[in-house]
């Protein structure tokens, strides 16, 4: 991801709007939703997306440490195969043509 802290920003940011108008510093016509006959702040969707957002930053921020645990444990097995098989990884394996009697 460019922009890992994105997630974050964005989720702090609607976090923020969704409470100002919900507490009423922020209103207007577009501050009210109108779903049938019900009407809701649309402060209530403002904190969803926060709460969304900010779901996905953490969620992400796990993935990327389960990821990096993920590839040292290959990487020490591959290196645990390495030394059962006696190879030196630097030193390819010979073919039967590199072998002159």
């Amino acid at each position: 991801m460019l922009f890992p802290w994105l997630h974050l920003a964005l989720g702090l940011g609607w976090l923020l709007f969704g409470m100002a108008m919900l507490t009423g510093l922020l209103s207007g016509p577009w501050s009210t939703i109108q779903v049938g006959e019900a009407r809701f702040s649309a402060g209530w969707l403002a904190v969803v997306l926060g709460l969304y957002n900010l779901v996905r930053w953490y969620h992400r921020r796990g993935l990327l440490g389960t990821r990096r645990w993920e590839l040292a444990q290959h990487r020490y097995r591959q290196e645990l195969l390495r030394q059962a098989k006696g190879t030196n990884p630097a030193d390819p394996p010979s073919t039967v043509r590199d072998q002159t009697p």
